[in-house]
Parts: structure tokens; C-alpha cells; sequence
């Protein structure tokens, strides 16, 4: 067949791919960051993790419950949700966000915040934490990956970066594949507990289709693990902040054990909190125990 041929079906798989549409609400933009704030007090940036968006934390009560006694700010990360990709993020995908969410805090005049990371978003606590630990008052981080553990990859990750190729398969294929085995995914990151209802409206899950957002998040899960060995050996020059680090025990999605222990070498006093019978997101399971707990170590005057 014709090359013409071929030309004409790509543009036709490209105009039939579905079409996105925001899912709810948008909030603020500062930067090229979507972000949201509630509450006042100490300030706290909320910082999702891979294959997620803002809402995450609405969805789950995280902002609401936090704002009661913090200035809470919850940000799409560069390059997911509603927030741009930095212009150098092919080349550096962790550094690059990191860089543009530290120029977002410096500019929201954001007094020494908690940065609170879920999953992939810990690592990009971390790495804001190491490049000026001074600026930041401590991190918590919820099911974090904050150790150089290497993470199982995807198939779908590896060919959503491939010259031509990727760019085809994020227009076309995972559009439409996507969404199909979305709930199975869901039902594993969940494990062993139960997928609240309606979560995936409420969390705008589906966002995570988007071409330019999946290009991104598979950017980022590539990176994320070189990165982690990158600044490990940094976490010395943490010694004056606070850590709480919060997990589930059965979580399936990171070797949770793993990344405790590596960083309690690095760091000996984090408080450690494990949720038993719990998978990759305790935020829903035991939401009252994270807030109590993040309360009373973040607290004006801790004991």
C-alpha cells in the first residue's frame, strides 16, 4: 500500500481516539501549576503520585480533613492533570518538575511547608527536601517511594516514549485500551482492601489518558528509580528534618519494607506507622489515623 495510504489512516486514528474533557472543577494555576488551597496555618504541599492528579486527595478527604488545622496545598505535578510539562522534561523528567514546583513554593511565599508525597510524589518530596532541606520543615510520605528500590516496569511505559511509535500508541491504542482495564488496575492498587465507589469519577482517573499525560507519567516512572540512587547518598544532609513515613503492609504496588529500611540507614529517628491489612493507598483505609498522626508530629510545638 501507498505511503499516502498509510498517511491518511494515522490521521484518521488520531482524529478518532476519544476525545478528553475535564472531569470537574479547575482551581488555580500559578507557574504553569494547577493547584488548589483551603485552610490557614502551617502549610503542607500535597504531592500525588504516579497515574494521578490533584483530586486524588480531594477524593479521598485528605484536603478537607488537613484543612481544618493547615494551609493545605494540593498541586498537579508538572506535566499531569492540568499543569504543564516543564520544556526540559524529556531530557530531565524528575529534576525538571522538581525545579518547577520549588519556583512554585518560592513563589507562593510558602513558609518552611510539610511536603506530604503519596507513591512517585515522595521521591519528588525528596528531591525538593535534598536540593535546600532549610526551606522545607519535614516530609511525610504515604506509601512512598523514598529509597532506590527498582520498581517493576510496564510494557505500555517503555513504548509510550518510543520516537513515532509512542506517539501513535498514546493518540490511539492506550485511549482506548486504557480505560477497559482500568477497574482490574484499580482493584490491585487497592488490595487487599475494597475500591471505594465512584472512585474513579471522583479521583478523575481517567485524566491519566490524556496523550501529553501519559507521555509524562511514563516519564517519570522510567526516571524515577535512577533518580532515587541519584540522591540517596544526599539523605545524610537531612538529619535536622522530620519524617513520618506511613504505610500499608500488604501494599503490592512498592516493596514498602524495602524503602523503610534503606532510608532508616540513611536517617535513624523517622517515625514509622505500618497499616496492617492495607495496600498502596492507607489514605482511605485509616484517613483518620493519617490525619492525627500528621497532626500531632507537625504540631506548633512537638514534643
Amino acid at each position: 500500500m501507498s505511503f499516502s495510504y498509510h498517511l491518511l489512516l494515522l490521521f484518521f486514528l488520531i482524529a478518532s481516539a476519544p476525545a478528553f474533557s475535564d472531569c470537574a472543577q479547575q482551581f488555580d494555576r500559578l507557574g504553569g501549576i494547577h493547584y488548589l488551597e483551603k485552610g490557614s496555618g502551617q502549610p503542607i504541599v500535597l504531592i500525588h503520585g504516579a497515574s494521578s492528579n490533584l483530586h486524588e486527595f480531594l477524593a479521598s478527604g485528605m484536603v478537607e480533613k488537613l484543612a481544618a488545622n493547615f494551609h493545605v496545598i494540593a498541586i498537579d505535578r508538572p506535566g499531569m492533570g492540568l499543569s504543564d510539562p516543564p520544556a526540559d522534561e524529556s531530557e530531565r523528567p524528575m529534576q525538571s518538575q522538581i525545579e518547577a514546583i520549588e519556583a512554585f513554593i518560592e513563589a507562593k511565599k510558602l513558609e518552611r511547608p510539610v511536603l506530604l508525597g503519596h507513591s512517585l510524589g515522595a521521591a519528588v518530596a525528596m528531591g525538593l527536601a535534598v536540593r535546600a532541606p532549610q526551606k522545607y520543615r519535614g516530609v511525610v510520605s504515604v506509601a512512598g517511594a523514598i529509597s532506590p528500590v527498582k520498581p517493576g516496569g510496564t510494557w505500555y511505559t517503555a513504548l509510550t516514549t518510543v520516537p513515532v511509535i509512542g506517539t501513535l500508541a498514546r493518540y490511539t491504542l492506550f485511549p482506548v485500551v486504557g480505560p477497559l482495564i482500568m477497574d482490574k488496575a484499580l482493584e490491585e492498587t487497592f488490595s487487599p482492601n475494597e475500591v471505594p465507589n465512584d472512585y474513579r469519577a471522583k479521583a478523575c482517573v481517567d485524566r491519566i489518558f490524556n496523550p501529553k499525560v501519559f507521555r509524562s507519567n511514563a516519564l517519570h516512572l522510567e526516571a524515577v528509580f535512577d533518580f532515587l540512587k541519584g540522591i540517596y547518598p544526599l539523605y545524610d544532609t537531612l538529619a535536622d528534618l522530620r519524617f513520618l513515613l506511613l504505610y500499608g503492609r500488604q501494599d503490592t504496588r512498592i516493596t514498602a519494607e524495602k524503602h523503610v529500611s534503606l532510608f532508616q540507614e540513611k536517617h535513624s529517628n523517622p517515625k514509622v506507622v505500618w497499616f496492617e491489612n492495607t495496600g498502596h493507598l492507607p489514605q482511605y483505609s485509616h484517613l483518620d489515623e493519617i490525619i492525627q498522626n500528621i497532626g500531632s508530629f507537625f504540631a506548633p510545638n512537638p514534643a
